[in-house]
């Protein structure tokens, strides 16, 4: 018996529709972020060192916060995001992890998304008027946030701010892709110090299937 494309769809109501859930509300906040782009044709893939690529070559990093989560609490957790350096990566190509020679953060842009409201009641995924979206580039992470492997919103705010032309916050949805775009062009594409992110995963990758 082949099962059918019906099939799949219940299989996605029945194992995806609780946007609340902190996995898929990170996947939710992936898809909205590439919904503004324009990067909806192809299939989402998991393990990349990356969420997202436009077609002009900006690579972008999604990161998601609430302010609720699907257990009873008796106060909101502080949001805050994971933004670490990547040590390695998983390489479809050759199907299997590669070591980095050094940690780096790989996206050009980070999208930081917040899904909470003022009056800290239980916010809908589905309402974009509950998501607040800020976009940053990398650069600034590396020089504010360093090797910190997560920030709060609180400090996190305070260091976009301080540089309007590394970053946005309070991002309106039908303005991302101008945002990301401005921002990913601030600097050239792929660096990172003196080593360009892609040069460092094309070594990378070239090491691994040498030793392979």
């Amino acid at each position: 018996m082949e099962l059918t494309a019906y099939v799949v769809l219940k299989f996605h109501e029945w194992a995806y529709s609780d946007l609340m859930d902190n996995t898929v509300r990170g996947d939710f906040a992936e898809y909205l972020v590439a919904r503004a782009l324009g990067l909806t044709s192809n299939c989402r893939k998991n393990w990349g060192p990356f969420d997202l690529k436009t077609e002009d070559g900006i690579k972008i990093e999604v990161k998601c916060s609430s302010s609720h989560q699907n257990w009873p609490q008796k106060k909101p957790p502080p949001i805050s995001f994971r933004i670490p350096k990547l040590t390695n990566y998983w390489d479809g190509k050759i199907g299997e992890y590669v070591r980095l020679p050094q940690p780096i953060r790989v996206a050009d842009v980070y999208v930081l998304c917040v899904l909470a409201r003022q009056d800290d009641s239980r916010p809908d995924p589905l309402r974009l008027d509950d998501w607040t979206f800020h976009v940053a580039h990398k650069e600034l992470l590396d020089e504010k946030a360093e090797d910190q492997a997560s920030i709060s919103i609180t400090s996190l705010r305070a260091k976009l701010e301080a540089d309007p032309e590394l970053a946005m916050v309070d991002v309106a949805y039908d303005q991302l892709s101008a945002v990301v775009g401005r921002i990913g062009h601030s600097r050239p594409l792929g660096t990172c110090g003196h080593k360009r992110p892609s040069a460092v995963l094309s070594q990378a990758a070239r090491d691994a299937g040498a030793e392979g």
